[in-house]
């Protein structure tokens, strides 16, 4: 996953803990010293609703398909990595 911050600058970040449920992926990545908890619910094919939380701060964006990659078969469904800017 790449996380794209205000001014720019991706972060990537590997999915770990993925369990996907119906057309509902939830997940863990980890920047840093912060863990962020992820609900993506496919809308279709190439586009989905990402919810992620760590601590205080609470992203909700419209995410899309940028390209394949797969690491974790429970992820694999999805493949892609999704660009989320951050607040």
């Amino acid at each position: 996953m790449i996380l794209v911050d205000p001014a720019g600058l991706e972060i990537e970040s590997d999915v770990t803990n993925a369990e996907l449920s119906g057309e509902t992926l939830e997940f863990i990545t980890k920047v840093h010293d912060d863990t962020f908890d992820w609900r993506l619910t496919l809308k279709d094919k190439r586009h989905g609703l990402l919810h992620g939380s760590t601590g205080e701060m609470v992203i909700d964006d419209q995410v899309s398909k940028q390209r394949s990659y797969v690491q974790d078969p429970a992820v694999s469904r999805l493949q892609s990595i999704l660009k989320v800017e951050l607040p």
